[in-house]
């Protein structure tokens, strides 16, 4: 259970908020949830042992929107230390700073998110994001580097306010036992708020808030050293009868082993050693102070050697104790205390330790440790020539355990003289505050016992004081003077008592009222001491002094009590010389008893939780009917929370119990403000609330206007609803009351995340008379379910065997009915459940065309938990352009079935399903029938199952291409889940945005081939992939024109360099409609030839298909011719080639191509022989001439072989003769000899002769 004492938190909103009124105008004011932290550690840590520390978490918001949603802290912690290196792992670089974490927040265990620090400190935050959505991504505080550790913790409220009590985040961590010790470890903290400032996952409007960021350091730490004084309050009266204690403890880090510890007490110089009381584990006492009087160092240094120490997890592996007292003069002989005036001295006692250590990280050498001035390690003692203890016990324990109305208290006050005084005229003034009373008061006769116990070296007496009014005769004088009855600031309502003991020691016989110390005459005496008890009764009211306002002692009130012992000094030598006066006070005080807050869950929906076994952890009682923090509820619920708040007395001030309701699930805005005081155990009714059965609070109010209920108030801002009790007084005798409040509410349909903890946070103020407001927060948590709805879309089946899907249509083993088919369900194969679901139903489609049917899938799957189901589930989709709905058969055969096969009725929303503001409801409940109560399965889809599929829609319609669809149109249809609820009309959990899924499919392109019809030349020697310069190609080039329109349609066909347009042979539309014909020729209409006929453009304007048979191939089909040119670029094995495309109006279709033609060229060779060679004059010479063909070569046309007679030769007239192979079209011989051939086929020759 959490407590504070401080103002509450609506006092410090209001102190906050005029602090802002003063603020300059030109500052900002901050219109945010602020979320602060800071950091509570211990400075220093043993190194391989657990670290508890806390982190608060605050809203310190001021103005405007000043609720934060989904807090969160995150906790930065230097894993890596002082050695280590990201990665680690290994020695030099391993880490050794901190482990692990756990943490909890008022007894809830939490659960953090753990991210690794990346290179230069960069990180990416696993819970809060920017404006965009994104996680946020952020370098770490300075003292943080690669390696180190992020803890994100999210605290279990979905909300925080700044009114709300702050939060300590209890933090669990271990130190590694190879931490450098001394080497300060960083940690840092921040606190954030993940949603901003509503319950919406809206980032670009309400991105996540983060705070400030908290830093500290702290040591790791080998050995720490404590020094305890065993006296009572922190003094002691001087001299050899009070002994008095020191304990030296070293705690030392578990596991490490420290040789040759020594723990050493340097007494100071006005400290008298006594002896060594006891080590533990044994020691061997290497140095002894002197004995029974003051010395210096080192003949005051007490040594204790351990030969070696293990540290273990306790606090005290090693100690010593030892006795000393205060001497009379210091090791200079000087006087500890003046002897005149005996005023106090402090004496400071300081310890030290020293030892040997070999760190277990094989790093770091061995180092030999000393501890000197560490702090624990001093103690200041206060040396008084004469001092008081005062002590109080309760007696008769009238009301509940502990300081309560009636309870007669018993204080008792011990007093010590200095073994080196003497005291006279000693007196005890003790004042007892208002609230407390003698018995008898006022005014007497005043009740004991008052009882004394005086012993000094003359001995003991014994007795009691006889208590007078002021102004009496006797030993005991009661002041009852300031007891005025009333508000009058001039009384305080305290009782003074005046303990005369030297004049009670004088009537109880003894010669004089003086006491004198053991040791300050000779010979030795016991100790000079007294022992007073006196008895006083708790008040039911203040007399005087009640600053709140309320007269009445109520819980947590404070009573003190304060005595003052004073005497004279006297000469030890001569008694009656006065030398001076001295004294000292003490104290004792009371705190009435506080109450216990507990708070559970009592009912849901009415019925009562059976965890009867609860037990409240103040009163050791069991609580009753209560749930678990694992239970589940739902929107709609009504869930009953119990506040249980025990009243040790039935007196409280101002009693207020807060009930922090979580937003957005519940609404303080609609609970009741009246209140049944009904007492049973019946849970009350929705938004309003009543007493439980435990209630026993007596009512009997101190303020003017009596009221048997609380008054009721809520905020709808603070989302708060608050208990107001007023003030109370419960009549004598004291006895324990019970408040007992049930309060139900309801949860809301506003969206929330499924799974989430519901945590309530109650909490309980009341003031007190004299000690400020006491707070008392407790906690308790519920599984909030909700529904979590998923779409996915898919085509899952068409009527065109052509077409193609990509992506996984469904599960395995699955299959869809073709569209326009009616059956039962839609599907057939299995049941379509989560588990299988996986990936699927997310095909697409290609490859359709005109008047195709197509059946779509949305599916929607419900993942969340709450077994009411989904409500209101509302979808539609969009009918894009090139999409129908069928004329024909079942038309749009819109159905919706679960993965079972069984039907989901459903209902339109305005024109149906493609209506942009309407759509489909699935109507509550679907296919599963509603049971309970509470309800179950109440709505269209049942709550998450693995493999039953209840939890899932399956939505089909078929929809049919456009029978003017143009082709290669891509076509995009989206689902949309607009609206869905946890409950019956229920809030829309997909704002603030809708969710969607969509299905594509690409409309089939029409498809075009080009090729080679053939060749003008086709023998042996030229094919019909090769050609000759002026040689014809005959191209055909084919579309396929699939159903729809083809608007524009253009075919480019583009011939490369080496060729040019001649005709078109011919032209075949078939059965399509073309816009534009084709006609034939050199010139046909609507083609264009440019580039010298290096370009073709076939403008067809639109082609429709209308004939809707996929079995049917409709074509165009054209022929045409071009030619090879004589180019010098066109040399023989030149390739030529074209290729063609369609585009259209949107779109293009891939270019095709016809195969590449060679350029081939005839390769002649001419030989001549003459025979003779060897010629005289007037001698007559033969000529052979030969013309062929080489090996690579083909038909020559218009060949012609020319011959001309060398000069010195006269030719022989007639004598040009062919005289073998391919006789010649033609001969002559005027001028040169020639020959000429229409065609030279490859592998012909032809020889002449003249």
């Amino acid at each position: 259970m959490y407590r504070t004492n401080k103002n509450t938190k609506k006092q410090l909103r209001a102190s906050r908020l005029a602090n802002k009124c003063i603020e300059s105008l030109e500052r900002r004011v901050m219109l945010d949830a602020v979320p602060v932290v800071s950091i509570d550690i211990e400075p220093q840590q043993m190194i391989g042992e657990t670290v508890n520390f806390s982190v608060q978490f605050d809203n310190q918001a001021t103005i405007g929107a000043t609720v934060g949603f989904a807090p969160y802290v995150d906790l930065f912690l230097d894993t890596t230390g002082a050695d280590g290196v990201a990665p680690g792992g290994s020695e030099p670089t391993d880490f050794d700073g901190f482990g692990s974490v756990s943490a909890s927040v008022l007894g809830a265990s939490l659960i953090p998110i753990e991210v690794t620090i990346g290179a230069g400190g960069s990180y990416e935050h696993p819970i809060a994001v920017d404006n965009a959505g994104d996680p946020l991504t952020a370098t770490a505080p300075a003292g943080f580097e690669e390696g180190d550790t992020l803890y994100v913790i999210e605290l279990p409220f979905g909300s925080f306010t700044d009114t709300q009590t702050p939060l300590d985040v209890e933090i669990t961590t271990s130190l590694s036992d190879q931490a450098d010790v001394g080497v300060p470890l960083s940690v840092a903290a921040q606190g954030g708020f993940r949603l901003g400032h509503d319950a919406l996952d809206n980032p670009t409007i309400d991105s996540s808030i983060v705070g400030a960021t908290a830093s500290t350091t702290t040591n790791p730490t080998l050995i720490r050293l404590f020094k305890e004084y065993l006296g009572s309050e922190s003094e002691t009266a001087t001299g050899p009868n009070y002994p008095q204690q020191y304990r030296i403890r070293a705690d030392i880090a578990d596991g490490q082993t420290i040789s040759d510890l020594r723990l050493i007490d340097l007494l100071p110089d006005n400290l008298a050693f006594f002896s060594v009381v006891s080590s533990t584990p044994t020691a061997t006492i290497e140095e002894t102070p002197t004995v029974g009087s003051a010395d210096v160092s080192p003949s005051n240094d007490l040594v204790a050697h351990f030969a070696s120490i293990t540290g273990t997890t306790s606090d005290d592996d090693a100690n010593i104790m030892l006795e000393f007292f205060v001497p009379d003069v210091d090791a200079g002989s000087n006087d500890v205390l003046d002897p005149t005036t005996g005023d106090d001295l402090i004496s400071t006692n300081d310890a030290q330790a020293t030892g040997d250590w070999t760190p277990t990280d094989p790093s770091d050498a061995a180092v030999a440790i000393s501890i000197v001035d560490a702090g624990d390690d001093n103690f200041d003692l206060e040396a008084r020539s004469i001092a008081i203890q005062k002590s109080a016990s309760i007696v008769t324990d009238a009301g509940v355990a502990g300081p309560s109305q009636g309870d007669v208290v018993e204080y008792t006050l011990r007093f010590q003289i200095s073994d080196f005084f003497t005291f006279g005229d000693i007196v005890i003034e003790d004042i007892l505050s208002d609230g407390l009373r003698l018995d008898g008061s006022p005014g007497g006769p005043f009740t004991g016992p008052f009882t004394f116990d005086v012993t000094d070296r003359d001995g003991n007496v014994t007795g009691s004081f006889t208590p007078s009014t002021i102004g009496g005769t006797t030993d005991l004088h009661v002041d009852e003077t300031q007891i005025g009855n009333d508000a009058n600031p001039a009384t305080d309502g305290s009782t003074r008592l005046v303990f005369d003991i030297s004049q009670a020691i004088i009537d109880a016989g003894a010669a004089d009222g003086i006491l004198q110390g053991g040791r300050a005459i000779t010979p030795d005496a016991a100790a000079a001491t007294g022992t007073i008890t006196y008895q006083a009764i708790i008040q039911q009211q203040f007399s005087d002094t009640f600053p709140s306002g309320d007269s009445t002692v109520n819980e947590g009130d404070t009573l003190d009590n304060t005595a003052t012992v004073s005497g004279t000094i006297r000469s030890n030598s001569s008694i009656t010389t006065i030398l001076d006066s001295e004294s000292d006070t003490s104290s004792a005080t009371l705190d009435i008893q506080t109450g216990s807050l507990l708070k559970t869950t009592y009912a849901v929906n009415g019925v009562l939780g059976t965890d009867d076994a609860k037990i409240d952890p103040d009163t050791g009682l069991a609580f009753g009917p209560s749930y678990s923090n694992s239970v589940e509820v739902r929107p709609g619920d009504v869930v009953t929370y119990r506040l249980r708040y025990v009243l040790p007395t039935g007196d409280v001030e101002d009693f207020l119990i807060t009930d922090f309701l979580q937003s957005p699930v519940f609404d303080a805005s609609v609970f009741s403000t009246t209140f049944d005081a009904t007492i049973d155990a019946a849970a009350p009714a929705a938004e309003s609330a009543k007493f439980g059965p435990d209630h026993t609070f007596s009512r009997i109010p101190i303020t003017a206007a009596p009221s048997v209920t609380p008054t009721i108030s809520t905020d709808a801002i603070e989302n708060t609803v608050d208990f107001d009790f007023g003030s109370f007084d419960n009549p004598p005798p004291e006895s324990e009351t019970v408040i007992d409040v049930l309060l139900s509410v309801t949860i809301s349909s506003e969206p929330t995340a499924d799974g989430v903890f519901l945590t309530n946070m109650a909490t309980t103020t009341h003031g007190t008379t004299n000690a400020g407001t006491n707070v008392v927060s407790e906690i308790t948590q519920l599984t909030l379910t909700e529904p979590d709805l998923q779409i996915r879309k898919g085509f899952v089946s068409t009527n065109n065997p052509n077409a193609v899907f990509s992506g996984t249509i469904a599960p395995t083993g699955i299959t869809f009915e073709d569209p326009g088919i009616v059956s039962a369900t839609s599907f057939s194969g299995g049941t379509i459940n989560s588990t299988n679901l996986d990936t699927t139903f997310d095909a697409a489609l290609d490859l359709v065309d005109a008047a195709d049917l197509v059946k779509f899938a949305i599916v929607i799957e419900n993942t969340g938990t709450s077994s009411a189901g989904a409500f209101d589930i509302q979808l539609r989709d969009d009918l894009p352009f090139g999409f129908v709905i069928p004329a024909a058969g079942p038309g749009l055969n819109l159905e919706v079935f679960d993965g079972t096969g069984a039907a989901i009725p459903f209902t339109t929303i305005g024109t149906g399903l493609f209506d942009p503001v309407g759509g489909i409801e699935l109507t509550d409940p679907g296919a599963t029938a509603e049971s309970g109560p509470p309800a179950v399965d109440g709505g269209a889809l049942d709550e998450f199952d693995p493999t039953d599929g209840q939890n899932i829609a399956i939505i089909t319609f078929d929809l049919e291409v456009d029978g003017a669809v143009e082709a290669g149109l891509s076509i995009e249809n989206t689902a949309t889940l607009f609206n869905y609820a946890g409950q019956e009309g229920g809030s829309d959990h997909t704002a603030p945005s809708d969710r969607t899924a969509t299905a594509a499919v690409d409309i089939a392109m029409p498809v075009m081939t080009k090729t080679i019809v053939d060749t003008s030349i086709n023998n042996t020697a030229n094919s019909d992939t090769e050609a000759v310069v002026g040689e014809l190609i005959t191209y055909e080039l084919v579309i396929e024109v699939l159903e729809g329109t083809v608007p524009s349609a253009v075919i480019t066909d583009t011939l490369d360099s080496g060729l040019a347009f001649v005709d078109v042979v011919s032209v075949d539309t078939g059965t399509l409609v073309v816009a534009n014909t084709i006609d034939t020729g050199t010139a046909p209409t609507n083609t264009t030839i440019t580039n010298s006929g290096g370009t073709i453009d076939f403008d067809f304007g639109d082609i429709d298909n209308s004939d809707i048979d996929n079995a049917t191939t409709e074509t165009i089909t054209i022929q045409y011719r071009v030619v090879v040119l004589n180019l010098a670029a066109n040399e023989s094995g030149t390739d030529v080639a074209n290729s063609a495309v369609l585009a259209w109006t949107g779109g293009s279709a891939p270019a095709a191509s016809a195969p590449t033609v060679s350029v081939i060229e005839p390769d002649l060779v001419v030989t001549n022989a003459a025979s003779p060679e060897d010629l005289h004059i007037g001698d007559t010479v033969t000529f052979t001439v030969t013309i062929a063909h080489s090996t690579n070569s083909t038909d020559a046309h218009e060949v012609t072989l020319s011959d001309i007679v060398p000069a010195g030769l006269t030719y022989v007239g007639g004598s040009w003769a062919n005289t073998a192979g391919l006789a010649p079209d033609s001969t002559s011989e005027a001028g040169p000899l020639t020959a000429t051939w229409a065609s030279f086929p490859d592998g012909s020759t032809s020889t002449f002769t003249f």
